[in-house]
């Protein structure tokens, strides 16, 4: 990958990092106060997603972003999550970037509170389209599994979590995986 494909990648990630920041604070500053959420809370965030196994060899660290819906009962440590995600992986060599969005459905089960936050375990399934940014290529769809660990706890008027999870996506060729850190908000 060039020089200059590497700062125009490097300059979208931080772009990206900004408008997450923005929406973080715009989030915190309407949102109700924890003690009045509802047992149905959305999520936003993003950050830094790993490439691993054979899928690291041709992508460099890239960048994603999840929008999601968080159902819980609040006498109960379980929770429903349903998230979608756009990842973004430059090439190791060359000048094309691999994409992939991903319809999520998981279960989350808050494992122990940790002073004011609480540690969460979170696994389910999903379907993710993948496309190689080249002209004629066309996006695939296959079956994918996620796991992770994750903290959630208040931050001003909302609640914030940082949470990392390992994606396998089972595709013809074998397995695409990465590990996605997000930092985000829940309201």
């Amino acid at each position: 990958m060039s020089r200059s494909t590497r700062t125009a990648n490097r300059g979208g990630l931080r772009s990206f990092a900004a408008h997450v920041l923005g929406l973080a604070v715009v989030a915190t500053l309407v949102a109700a106060p924890a003690e009045a959420q509802l047992p149905v809370s959305f999520n936003i965030g993003g950050g830094l997603t790993v490439p691993s196994g054979d899928l690291a060899d041709m992508t460099d660290n890239g960048y994603h972003g999840m929008v999601g819906v968080r159902f819980s009962a609040p006498a109960l440590p379980v929770h429903v999550r349903v998230d979608g995600i756009y990842n973004n992986l430059p090439a190791s060599a060359g000048d094309v970037d691999l994409s992939t969005i991903g319809m999520l459905a998981g279960l989350g089960y808050d494992v122990v509170p940790v002073g004011p936050a609480k540690l969460y375990a979170l696994a389910g399934g999903g379907y993710y389209w993948s496309k190689v940014n080249v002209a004629g290529a066309e996006r695939v769809g296959d079956l994918g599994w996620n796991a992770g660990l994750g903290f959630r706890f208040n931050l001003m008027a909302a609640k914030a979590f940082v949470e990392a999870r390992y994606h396998s996506i089972s595709t013809d060729g074998g397995n695409m995986t990465s590990m996605p850190f997000t930092v985000g908000l829940t309201f």
